[in-house]
């Protein structure tokens, strides 16, 4: 039961990453626009270079923890195992309780794609309520407040990395805790 829970949760972690993060793992941040941007469900897109971001990110020894609360509490880790061009090999593992040790890794590979197309359509479902900069686990942030067909959201992405590094919505919370940069 705990391990099928956990793969749901797992699941809608990743459904709200491909949302918000086009082409990349959940945790990422990505964006699912043609420029980059940070445009989820229509907003106003941040000037970013997602393949800068990427490779920023995706570096040997790079590890990442968040600290999820959707209804159930848990952790996941990300570790960059391996670096090839536009290819990562990651690992991930999970823990429900903050004193356990990380279990149940899962080995897979990434691919940065170049964004391509057009600008995407504005959604009139989607409203901006503001936009700022702040720190989250060390890593400077552009966040965006922002409403969709009348639920509220803010997220925060690091500027350098391209990484979800906080989320907060009435689904739940989500936040960086731990940040290594990779070699």
């Amino acid at each position: 039961m705990k391990k099928t829970i956990l793969s749901m949760l797992v699941v809608l972690v990743a459904v709200l990453a491909v949302a918000c993060g086009g082409n990349k793992p959940v945790g990422n941040g990505g964006s699912n626009t043609a420029d980059g941007g940070a445009k989820c469900g229509g907003g106003e897109a941040a000037k970013a270079d997602p393949e800068a971001q990427w490779k920023a990110l995706y570096k040997k020894g790079a590890t990442w923890v968040m600290h999820m609360n959707m209804g159930m509490e848990m952790w996941q880790k990300t570790e960059v195992l391996s670096v090839d061009g536009n290819k990562a090999k990651i690992k991930t593992s999970m823990k429900m309780k903050k004193d356990e040790e990380f279990a149940n890794p899962t080995e897979s590979e990434v691919e940065f794609k170049k964004p391509e197309g057009g600008e995407a359509k504005p959604d009139p479902k989607y409203k901006k309520l503001g936009e700022g900069k702040d720190k989250v686990a060390g890593l400077d942030c552009t966040w965006i407040e922002s409403e969709y067909d009348g639920k509220k959201s803010k997220n925060w992405t690091s500027d350098k990395f391209g990484l979800v590094a906080k989320m907060e919505s009435d689904a739940g919370k989500m936040e960086l805790v731990e940040f290594t940069e990779g070699k």
